[in-house]
This record gives C-alpha cells, structure tokens and sequence, in this order.
C-alpha cells in the first residue's frame, strides 16, 4: 500500500505536499504512524492464533473504544445507549471467548491493543487534520509511508528468511493484490473521517464486521458451538445498537479534554490556523 501512495505521488495523481513541510509533518506524525503500524500489526497477530470471526468479534468493540478516546481527549461523556452497548459487547465477547474452539490469549489481548491503537490513530488524525488543515489523502500517505519504515525492522528480524517462501510459493501477487486493497481501503476511510466524526467514522467501519465474521465462517468452516453463536450474536448486536442512532452515543460536556489542555499550552510565538471545532456529536 506504501508503493501505491508513492505511485501516486510519482504520477501526479495526488498533489505531493512541499519538501519542507513534507519534513516536519513526516516527524509530528511519527507517533501516528507507529499507532498505524501496532494497529494493523496486532490485528494480524490475533488473525493468526485464533479464528478471524472471532478476531472481528473482539474488533467490534472498536466504536466504543473510541468514544472512550474522545472522552478523554475532547472531554465528552457516553450516554446510558452507549453503556448498554458496552455491556452486550463486553458479555458477547467474554461468552465467544469462553467457548471459542481456538481461543488464545494473544489472539484476545492483540484484537483489543488493536482496537486502542487505531481509535487512538483515529481519533488523533481527526484532530491533526482539524487544526492543521491537512490534506485527508496525503496524511494517510503519510501514515502508510512512515508504517511501512516502522515495520521493516521488526518485518526483517521475525520474517526475514522466509520472503523467499513467499515469492517461491506464488503468494507474492496475492501480497501485491492485498497491498492495493488496503491502499483503497484506507483512502476511502481517511475521506470519511475527515467528514465526520470519530465515532461516525468508526460505527461506518463496524458495520462491515458482521458480514467478514458470516463470510469467514462460511468460507473457512469455521467450527461453532451455540453458546459461541451466542455471544458473536451478542457482541455484534451491541454494535449493530450503538450505530443505529446517526447522531453517536456520546454527548458533548464542558469539561476539557486532553486537546484542549495541549491547545493551551502552545507557545504564544506558534501561529495557529483558525478552526472550527471538530464535529464530535
């Protein structure tokens, strides 16, 4: 996905932003992109120890796990919808857990770093691109790009000796085919989220989540047992209620959040772009 950003910069399909500010975004940005590379990274990790429908189980608690990230970066609170989807993920997801044929630790605990880490990336960029003005296109290039560099030494050190693998075994344009959906996926997601909210933005992402776990269990014979139907049914029923309102299920306080503490505390000597507050309803 990372060749794809580049190509598209080479070809003058996306405008490449100037070389200095290109810079001294490509350093403001390092943390997101490692949140990028941790969020795709743990997800992988929970694919391979246990079933991807339960990986996508545990992943639809990603909603929430952002609004808890908007609670404390832009200071809003969850109303009581938003604890009862909270509750019916929690049980679903400890009930599939209970009685998942494949279950892991290290599937279960990488699924939800994965879910911190790109609420956390999400809720940041929408920051970022608010006050900063950034191109949506070229931050999650960006982001891709500075990945990509994160995850070479970790990529080389664990899989080095078997890229060769890969290549003998014919998987490499199944990688490449891979790589540009990803690429698309990723635009499409930094577009929407420059025009809504985080929560939006995350619901709209939850709600692929129910056909990928039918799909994987129709497609790989995923085996399951009906306390294990149960709590998929649960956990994705609390998600499916936390999206079914358009407005979100958190409200806007007066209370300041961890954005606004930061905001204050920048230099008098750094200008800053006017703004408009962030759409957080």
């Amino acid at each position: 996905s990372s060749f794809c950003c580049l190509a598209a910069w080479a070809l003058r399909v996306q405008k490449l932003p100037p070389l200095p500010r290109t810079c001294s975004d490509c350093l403001r940005l390092m943390p997101l992109m490692l949140l990028h590379w941790l969020g795709v990274a743990f997800a992988n990790i929970s694919v391979a120890e246990v079933n991807i429908a339960f990986t996508h189980t545990i992943k639809a608690a990603e909603p929430l796990c952002t609004a808890a990230m908007v609670t404390i970066f832009f200071g809003t609170v969850p109303t009581g919808k938003a604890w009862v989807s909270l509750l019916l993920v929690v049980l679903g997801v400890g009930l599939a857990a209970r009685t998942e044929v494949s279950f892991t630790y290290l599937g279960f605990w990488a699924a939800m770093a994965s879910n911190v880490g790109v609420s956390l990336r999400g809720v940041l960029s929408k920051w970022l691109i608010e006050i900063k003005h950034y191109d949506p296109v070229n931050f999650i290039a960006m982001l891709h790009c500075g990945a990509f560099l994160c995850s070479l030494p970790a990529a080389f050190l664990i899989e080095g000796g078997r890229f060769s693998d890969i290549v003998d075994a014919g998987q490499a344009p199944l990688l490449g085919l891979t790589g540009i959906l990803v690429w698309v996926f990723n635009m499409a997601s930094i577009l929407i989220l420059s025009r809504t909210s985080p929560v939006t933005h995350s619901m709209i992402r939850t709600l692929r989540r129910p056909v990928l776990v039918m799909a994987s269990i129709l497609a790989f014979g995923t085996a399951v047992k009906p306390w294990n139907v149960v709590g998929i049914s649960m956990a994705l029923g609390g998600a499916w209620l936390y999206s079914s309102d358009y407005r979100g299920p958190v409200i806007r306080h007066g209370k300041r959040g961890l954005t606004q503490l930061f905001e204050r505390q920048v230099s008098a000597n750094e200008p800053i772009e006017p703004r408009t507050p962030p759409n957080l309803s």
